[in-house]
C-alpha cells in the first residue's frame, strides 16, 4: 500500500486570549443592555410641563390662601383650578411616551376623594363655610409638596440637546 505523505506539520490555530477583565466587561454590557430594555422608558423633560406646573402651584397657593371665606366668592377661580388639573393630567397622559409616574402624581393631587388639592376644593365646596387659617397652612404645605414632587420629577428627566 502507497504511504500518504504529509509534507507539513498541522498546526493549531492559534487560540484568543481573553482576560478576566474582558469578560468582566462583556457580562457587565449585557446586564445593562438587558436592564435597559426591562426599565420604563421616561419622557424627555418637558417645558411645557414645567410650567404647567408651576403656574398651577402659584394659583392654587392663592386659592387656597382665601379659603378662608365661603367658597361660593370664588367659584371662578375653584372651576378653573380643577379644570387646569384635569388638563395637566390629560397632557400628560396623551403624550407619546407618558411618564407613568408623573401621570399618577397629577390624578393624586387632583382627586376629589384623596386629601390633596382636589380633596380640599370638593371639601371647601360641599361644606360651603371659610376654612381656619391654621387648617389652610396645613393644606398649603401637602399640596405644595405635591407639587414640589411633580416639578422635581419633570427637573429630572432627561434633556434634549
Amino acid at each position: 500500500m502507497p504511504r500518504i505523505q504529509v509534507s507539513s506539520p498541522v498546526r493549531a490555530l492559534p487560540v484568543a486570549r481573553v482576560s478576566c477583565r474582558h469578560v468582566a466587561l462583556l457580562i457587565l454590557c449585557g446586564v445593562g443592555l438587558v436592564l435597559a430594555a426591562c426599565l420604563p422608558s421616561m419622557a424627555p423633560f418637558d417645558p411645557v410641563s414645567l410650567e404647567m406646573a408651576q403656574t398651577l402651584k402659584k394659583e392654587s397657593m392663592t386659592l387656597i390662601g382665601k379659603a378662608t371665606d365661603p367658597p361660593n366668592l370664588h367659584m371662578d377661580a375653584i372651576t378653573q383650578v380643577q379644570k387646569k388639573l384635569q388638563d395637566a393630567l390629560n397632557y400628560e397622559a396623551a403624550k407619546v411616551t407618558p411618564n407613568e409616574i408623573a401621570v399618577r402624581q397629577w390624578k393624586l393631587l387632583g382627586d376629589p376623594g384623596r386629601n390633596l388639592l382636589g380633596g380640599f376644593l370638593k371639601k371647601w365646596q360641599d361644606e360651603k363655610v371659610g376654612r381656619s387659617p391654621t387648617f389652610l397652612t396645613n393644606v398649603k404645605s401637602l399640596v405644595s409638596r405635591a407639587f414640589d414632587e411633580i416639578i422635581q420629577t419633570e427637573n429630572q428627566k432627561p434633556k434634549q440637546p
